[in-house]
Order: structure tokens, then C-alpha cells, then sequence
């Protein structure tokens, strides 16, 4: 499939009768495709293992390659002025599709495919008793007036089988085309677009077509089995777990936003709920462009928190996977640091109490941009101080029973080491500098080298004398040693 003209192929999934009669119907000779290889007998589902001789000379071919299909392409003259549109008007449809109402309801104008303005192909649904749309078996809930990406997507580059179920026995398994040139990439965005100028649009979607119905907007269809309503996500893979819940890959499936979905691993306790709910709150009011984006609309009544899926995932997966050079470090080092005197700042302030590598999310490498996350340990109030985090991220002064001791140096006080040892890496939580001073002396640290350039040197850092800041009020938060955090009494 590699011609920028083609749009997809429709093949019956399993051998569905119906679409086998879709195929066949006379009135759809038009769009009919033959098999693209030809061999005495088919694979079946049941026994997928090559012939010996094909194991030696080529690769393992799908099924659906042996059969006859209806192939989509830009240069067919459409019926309607929608898309290429399946039902069983024969006046209205390019698809036309078998009429069994009295078995299996079909809308004479049931659902239709067209290209949205990312140029997704997409399938809508404008049917009364509803489609269903099946991702390597996954997200199998019908609706009606909704719209499911079919194809364009980089999440559909994972997904194997996308199944089209109208009915039990009407289904078609669809292959979207996929560009693998540059030059055939450029071709088939320009027939796209020519095919979108051609199509009426109506501006943004309805609320029900992008999955977002609310509770009394469909009204049940007599007689039959009213079709549920809301976001269809569909669920990809687990980003991380921990002790309270665990963080799942959530695409949906009609605007294609992909969120990460932290979820709690049982049901919770009133505790517990209150630990949620708390998180929920705060996440609600805060809204930073180092903080991770929350959805609070998303969740429904589910206990799911909503956020920014951010691919690259957190500090130490990107550091392992390529290493911060210096400068990143003091980009990263200054991002956090405007987060949390943002927090700081709120009434009622908030900290983290979590603050390490692993709750510091990489929206982008380049230009480096990067997110706090997981407030689940986070509180708010003028009194935050609390023994809360990660261990070897906890303010020492928990783990001192008497007054500290007197403070070791081991670094050299040039440079960042001066600022880490200066306004972090103490002991007493009194004599810690609050964020906003911390901010300040971060951006000391990024000033012009002796040679003008904009890149921090050695020589540069040991220039700078950085003067201790006095200690901020009794209402502002001061760092802890190892995480950044806010914790004062």
C-alpha cells in the first residue's frame, strides 16, 4: 500500500457475513478491490504458521491480503457531501450496506469516514442504535453521534487490528494508508486537504462527537439498548506504580489527547479518600508552567486523576537515557525552583514533601522544559512542616534527635557549590534559603562568561560571590537539604 492516492481498505473481519455481502453487492463494484496475493488456500485465523516454502522465501501475510476488499481512494467521486459514507440508502451512501432491520438495525446514513483538521482519518457515527470501534480488541463500547481516529495517529503505529463493528455480523477490519516517504507523505497531505476542502465542515465538533456528552444530551432509543455515553480512553500501558497507585498511557479516542491516568490500586479507605481528595484540591488550584497539567473535568466519578502525558518521562529515565550537560542541570535547577516559589507563594502555600528525580516530569529536551508531579504527599497551610517523602530525600533535621551538629563542608565554595552549600545543603531548617532567594541566585549563576558568552564557565562561577540571603518570614517556606522543599514550621 504504498500509493499517496489511497485513502484505506475494507476488509470483513473474520469472515463477517454481512460485510462479506457488502463487498459483493453489485452496487458497490465501484470501490470493490481484488485480493492483493493470490495462493490456493488462505491462511486461516486458527492456523497462522507459514508453509515451509513461504518461511524460506517471504515474510507471514495477513489473511485479509487473500480477499477481496473495498478500497477508499481521493479520486472517487463521493455521493454525499460528509465523506465516504456507509448505510443502506443506496442514494445517500458510498458503502451501501445490507438491510436487515428487523435482525440487525442499520441506518440508512449510519456512519461515515472523513478527515479531521489534523489529518486524522477519522470515523463518526450518525446512526440511532449506535457503532462500535475495536483497537486490537480494546475500547469496544458503542455510541452513537461520536467520532473515533482511525488512522494518522502515532499511538495507531502500535495497534495492530482496528475493527469497524456495526453489528454481530457486520464488521470490517479497516487498514489505514500510511505514508512511508517523504515525498509520498507531502502527496497524500495535499490530498487530504483537497479532500477536506471538498467535504462540508461545521467548524469545531459537537459535544457528542468528541466523546463528551453529558448525562441528558441522548435521549434512549425505543426499543432497543441506549448506547453509553462519554470519553471512550483507551488504555496503553502502566508509566510507573507505587505503594498508593499505580500510573497508566490513556489515549482518547476522538481527539486523540493522550493524559496519564493515575489511579488508586484498591478501593480506598475514608483515609485514603481524604488523601485523594486533598491531592485533587490541590491540583485543581494550581496551575504553573513547571507544574504538570491536571484535567479535573476528565475524571467523572471515577477516583482518576487526569494529567499531561509526557513521553520522555521523569529526570532519571532521560538522564539515563542521555546525560544533562552542566548547563541543563542549572536550567532544571531554575524551573523547579520558579514551581515551588509559586507554590510558596499561594494562599494557603503549598509544598510538595516529595520533591526527587523521579516526581520531576521532561515535557521537552529542546528547548529543556520541565514539570513537577505527584502532589500526593503535598499540604497546604502556614504549618507544613511534616515527616513525609522518600527517605533519603527527607530535611536531615528528622533524623537528628538533639541539636545538629556542626556543618560540613566538603565542597569547594566556588561556584554552584558555593549556592548548594550556602542555601540547601544545611542542616538547620531556619538558616535555609527560601525558593524565591534560591531563584535569585540560580540566575547569578547563569551570567555571562569573562568571554561574553552565554554559557556558564568555571571562571565565571568563581567570580561570583554569592552573598548569604536573611531568612525569609515565618510564613514563606525554606529548602530542605536534598530535595528543594519547603519545610518550616
Amino acid at each position: 500500500m504504498d500509493d499517496p492516492n489511497l485513502v484505506a481498505l475494507l476488509y470483513p473481519d473474520n469472515m463477517s457475513p454481512d460485510a462479506t455481502k457488502a463487498i459483493n453487492d453489485p452496487r458497490n463494484n465501484s470501490l470493490k478491490f481484488p485480493p492483493i496475493y493470490h495462493q490456493e488456500k488462505a491462511p486461516s485465523r486458527q492456523s497462522r504458521e507459514p508453509t515451509p516454502e513461504r518461511a524460506v522465501s517471504q515474510p507471514e501475510v495477513l489473511e485479509e491480503f487473500y480477499q477481496e476488499s473495498l478500497q477508499l481512494t481521493f479520486n472517487h467521486t463521493l455521493a454525499g457531501n460528509k465523506g465516504f459514507c456507509l448505510g443502506t440508502n443506496a442514494n445517500k451512501c458510498d458503502i451501501i450496506l445490507p438491510d436487515q432491520q428487523r435482525q440487525h438495525p442499520v441506518s440508512g446514513w449510519h456512519c461515515y469516514l472523513t478527515f479531521n483538521n489534523q489529518n486524522h482519518l477519522i470515523l463518526r457515527d450518525k446512526s440511532r442504535h449506535g457503532t462500535t470501534v475495536l483497537y486490537d480488541g480494546k475500547g469496544g463500547e458503542k455510541r452513537r453521534n461520536f467520532t473515533w481516529i482511525l488512522g494518522g495517529h502515532s499511538v495507531l503505529n502500535e495497534i495492530k487490528e482496528v475493527i469497524i463493528h456495526i453489528h454481530q455480523q457486520l464488521q470490517f477490519r479497516i487498514f489505514v494508508f500510511k505514508p512511508q516517504h517523504p515525498e509520498d507523505l507531502s502527496r497524500y497531505i495535499d490530498n487530504v486537504e483537497q479532500f477536506r476542502s471538498k467535504v462540508v465542515t461545521s467548524g469545531e465538533l459537537s459535544i457528542g462527537e468528541l466523546g463528551l456528552q453529558s448525562k441528558n444530551t441522548t435521549a434512549p432509543v425505543s426499543g432497543a439498548h441506549s448506547p453509553r455515553e462519554g470519553p471512550i480512553f483507551l488504555e496503553r500501558k502502566i508509566l510507573g506504580s507505587g505503594g498508593f497507585g499505580v500510573v497508566t498511557h490513556r489515549w482518547d479516542v476522538s481527539t486523540g489527547v493522550e493524559y496519564a491516568c493515575k489511579m488508586p490500586h484498591d478501593t480506598l479507605d475514608r483515609e485514603q479518600r481524604l488523601l485523594w481528595e486533598k491531592e485533587i484540591r490541590i491540583m485543581g488550584r494550581v496551575k504553573h508552567d513547571n507544574i504538570v497539567k491536571f484535567y479535573p473535568q476528565m475524571g467523572g466519578t471515577e477516583p482518576c486523576l487526569y494529567l499531561d502525558y509526557l513521553p520522555r518521562g521523569n529526570l532519571r529515565m532521560e538522564h539515563l537515557e542521555n546525560p544533562f550537560s552542566y548547563n541543563e542541570t542549572l536550567i532544571i535547577l531554575s524551573q523547579c525552583l520558579s514551581a515551588l516559589k509559586y507554590l510558596h507563594e499561594r494562599n494557603p502555600p503549598v509544598a510538595h514533601h516529595d520533591l526527587k528525580p523521579a516526581n520531576i516530569l521532561v515535557h521537552e529536551r529542546n528547548p529543556l522544559h520541565v514539570q513537577l508531579a505527584d502532589f500526593g504527599l503535598a499540604k497546604e497551610g502556614t504549618s507544613l512542616r511534616s515527616r513525609v517523602g522518600t527517605e533519603c530525600y527527607v530535611p536531615p533535621e528528622y533524623f537528628i534527635a538533639s541539636k545538629p551538629g556542626k556543618k560540613v563542608n566538603k565542597y569547594q565554595s566556588e561556584g554552584p557549590m558555593q549556592f548548594l552549600t550556602s542555601h540547601l545543603l544545611v542542616l538547620k531548617p531556619e538558616d535555609r534559603s527560601a525558593a524565591d532567594i534560591c531563584l535569585k541566585a540560580v540566575e547569578q549563576l547563569r551570567v555571562p562568561s569573562r568571554d561574553g558568552s552565554r554559557t556558564p564557565t568555571q571562571a565565571s562561577f568563581a567570580e561570583e560571590n554569592f552573598s548569604r540571603e536573611q531568612p525569609s518570614s515565618p510564613d514563606n517556606m525554606s529548602f530542605s537539604a536534598a530535595n528543594l522543599e519547603a519545610n518550616k514550621n
